[in-house]
């Protein structure tokens, strides 16, 4: 058994659409505009975002992670995404630098949710 997917609901798939396939480079899988929005990972993960017109409650979830192949990467999408504009929620790396853990950082997609870069495991 293994996880396939994840559903989310989205208020404005442009945005998300934006943020996950421009920005942090997803692959678009499936796409309705104000329907449906799926992304496919390398590894066959599917995130799904359905279009909803009442508000987007994200509070029954702490975040979800997307690891990154390694340590330069997190530091590179840092450093991207700060420049690009995006709020840096919570920046883990300083905390894992030298201890095993996951180090990344946090950010928050249009939609409220909150995202995990990270790299977990022995450094190289």
């Amino acid at each position: 058994m293994r996880c396939q997917h994840v559903c989310f609901e989205s208020g404005d798939l442009e945005a998300t659409l934006r943020f996950y396939g421009d920005l942090l480079g997803l692959k678009v899988a499936h796409y309705e505009p104000n329907s449906l929005l799926t992304f496919q990972l390398e590894d066959g993960f599917v995130l799904r975002f359905e279009y909803t017109d009442k508000p987007v409650v994200p509070q029954g979830m702490r975040f979800f992670g997307l690891e990154l192949p390694t340590y330069d990467a997190v530091d590179l999408w840092f450093g991207r995404l700060q420049e690009a504009g995006v709020n840096i929620v919570e920046d883990l790396r300083p905390r894992f630098k030298d201890r095993p853990g996951p180090y990344g950082f946090l950010i928050r997609d249009p939609n409220g949710y909150i995202v995990k870069l990270f790299k977990y495991g022995p450094r190289e």
